[in-house]
């Protein structure tokens, strides 16, 4: 089964795309591409994720927690997900991103699911 992606956030200065591997004993890998769409260097990034309770969850450390503003350059952020459910219910989390740009902070949830 190939990688599948998906677009899961986007705001007018940053877009996250999330990347899942196949499923290997119930465990997949996912990693997060996160963009930066301002034209301004964003500072302070952090992600942070909540699972379901079928769902086991290990996140890494973003790669920078600076996403330069000239497009050059993206930030990773991988993950590890086990399923207990795998096959019956899809992985589904809840990502919490702040950062700031331009001066002004920003904090938002959002829901990703992979099915």
């Amino acid at each position: 089964m190939p990688k599948m992606r998906v677009e899961g956030f986007v705001d007018e200065n940053m877009i996250i795309e999330f990347e899942m591997g196949p499923a290997v004993g119930g465990e997949r890998h996912i990693k997060a591409y996160f963009l930066n769409v301002c034209g301004s260097d964003i500072t302070g990034l952090n992600m942070q994720i909540a699972v379901q309770k079928h769902l086991k969850a290990a996140l890494q450390p973003a790669t920078s927690s600076v996403l330069s503003g000239d497009g050059k350059s993206t930030v990773q952020q991988e993950m590890k997900i086990t399923n207990s459910l795998e096959g019956t219910k899809p992985i589904v989390i809840k990502i919490k991103v702040n950062y700031t740009c331009n001066g002004k902070t920003f904090d938002a949830t959002k829901t990703v699911s992979f099915s």
